[in-house]
């Protein structure tokens, strides 16, 4: 059954003076500004990001929207159920440093800009990671996180 809303995007879209992929990209880039000015602003936001940051041993899982994994911090920019923290992940971790034993990146890394998104996200990773700490990422392209942090 199509709802109210897809109908009226589907009448909608093809008559805008851009195309969805501008839509998207605008849609992303607002959810990541709201996400960063509630994670500043908003009280019960900052006391989390600083519970976050004082925990110690955590799982991470970024970028994973509504298919977060149970007993692991699941970071998006979007508040989908199973999110345990909307943030914008390109840019500023809110775990503390070395607080992490595992960091999975599964679809978050692929559309990270090459020259400055992915060392930037890169460092972040590395800085939450505690020794002996792992990256995993699911590897979907040419690329490796291996192969970008030598970079």
């Amino acid at each position: 059954m199509t709802t109210l809303q897809q109908k009226a995007g589907a009448w909608l879209i093809p008559r805008l003076p851009f195309n969805l992929w501008v839509l998207r990209v605008n849609r992303l880039e607002l959810n990541a500004a709201v996400a960063g000015m509630l994670g500043r602003v908003h009280r019960g936001w900052i006391r989390r990001r600083r519970a976050l940051k004082a925990q110690r041993g955590l799982l991470a899982n970024l970028g994973r929207g509504p298919f977060g994994l149970a007993d692991w911090v699941n970071l998006d920019r979007f508040d989908d159920p199973g999110v345990t923290m909307r943030v914008d992940c390109r840019h500023n971790l809110p775990m503390g440093d070395a607080s992490c034993r595992g960091i999975h990146v599964e679809h978050h890394f692929e559309p990270l800009e090459p020259p400055p998104g992915r060392p930037r996200f890169l460092a972040q990773c590395l800085r939450g990671l505690e020794p002996g700490g792992c990256i995993d990422r699911e590897q979907h392209g040419p690329y490796s996180l291996y192969t970008e942090a030598r970079r």
